[in-house]
């Protein structure tokens, strides 16, 4: 099968639609798939070993609404049996390649939430996010909870829906060995410590845990925070080292020696299309506390623990639970390791395959 994908988040892109864009080539192109990746940009702007296979199709000139409008007079020398939008998006000259088209959609959280996005942002996504699933022949959906959404929003009917959900890097894992011989990182804690992962926005609620840790610092464990692009103020109430929030960049296997070693990830995010760090901490042996909301329950189900939105005493209380009680932390640990079978890397390639031959003629 020769499939072109839309590669922009993949070589651009270090985190969620990044890694999603970049494991999915990597595992279909393990089978047989011939990827043919269209990126406005010709070179990758991170460590990805880029499969031999893939060829790369990038702008011959000015690389301004290649992908939109004329990315598909390139596409024409490919005999392409399917094009995969990886991203929402699908290029407004779709029709013109000639061969099926499929679009990934991630989350609807501009249609949740407006609030969060400003009014030029709405209207750019509502534009090329309806023309997408109501251009494609099939949608992905990473979540029933997206797909729930694409059928409310966007009028999408069930049927030409699919929901397959995301992997994550074998980084993530936890062997025994890895505990065993897993190095301390620079500037980590050397006891055990809450971890959290993701933006200091309104949406992530890294201001829950704020709170939890202003009212409680002395009887927590110290706190690392990976991902806020700004430094936090913390109120005097909490001594300066509680809070570890590294202004690196970690590569990935660093990233997973940081969940692997936490004690407890908390992740009480407002509303998420997947939930990624949810699955990456599972599949490393590390307990979470999340949100029952969106499709945090779909990824975490009866195997992590739930919090309130905004209550930081439960969270308070939920964070010593795991810190102090031995057999809760195993069992959430063993709970962990289980479910992340569900959403292993071999079931997601497996499904995208069966996908990719239903679609193509």
């Amino acid at each position: 099968m020769i499939i072109g994908y839309d590669a922009k988040r993949a070589f651009t892109n270090r985190t969620g639609l990044g890694n999603y864009s970049r494991d999915l080539i990597d595992l279909v192109s393990e089978k047989d798939v011939k990827p043919i990746l269209f990126s406005p940009v010709p070179h990758p702007d991170l460590n990805w070993n880029i499969p031999d296979r893939a060829d790369i199709v990038s702008p011959k000139g000015r690389a301004l609404l290649w992908r939109t409008y004329y990315m598909y007079q390139q596409a024409l020398a490919y005999d392409l049996d399917l094009y995969h939008g990886l991203s929402h998006e699908l290029p407004l000259s779709i029709k013109k390649i000639s061969c099926p088209s499929l679009v990934t959609m991630h989350d609807l959280i501009y249609k949740r939430f407006p609030q969060y996005f400003g009014w030029w942002d709405r209207k750019v996504y509502d534009y090329k996010w309806k023309w997408a699933v109501h251009t494609a022949d099939h949608i992905v959906a990473i979540s029933q909870s997206t797909a729930d959404d694409l059928i409310k929003f966007l009028n999408v009917p069930a049927n030409n829906i699919s929901v397959i959900y995301n992997c994550v890097s074998p980084d993530f894992k936890s062997e025994e060995e890895e505990l065993a011989s897993a190095t301390q990182l620079p500037g980590m804690p050397d006891e055990d410590y809450v971890l959290f992962l993701g933006q200091h926005n309104e949406r992530k609620n890294l201001d829950l845990v704020i709170k939890a840790y202003e009212r409680a610092a002395s009887k927590l464990p110290p706190l690392v925070i990976l991902g806020a692009k700004e430094q936090i103020n913390w109120s005097d109430a909490v001594p300066a080292d509680k809070i570890i929030q590294p202004m690196k960049r970690y590569s990935g296997t660093e990233l997973a020696t940081i969940v692997r070693q936490a004690r407890v990830l908390v992740y009480p995010s407002r509303f998420e299309g997947f939930g990624l760090p949810i699955l990456e901490a599972m599949q490393s042996g590390t307990p979470v506390i999340s949100c029952h909301n969106s499709s945090l329950p779909e990824v975490g189900g009866d195997a992590i623990l739930y919090t309130s939105e905004d209550n930081s005493e439960e969270l308070i209380h939920l964070i010593n639970r795991v810190a102090r009680e031995d057999k809760l932390y195993r069992d959430l640990r063993q709970a962990g390791l289980d479910r992340a079978q569900l959403f292993s890397r071999e079931r997601h390639q497996t499904q995208m395959l069966e996908l990719y031959r239903k679609l193509i003629p």
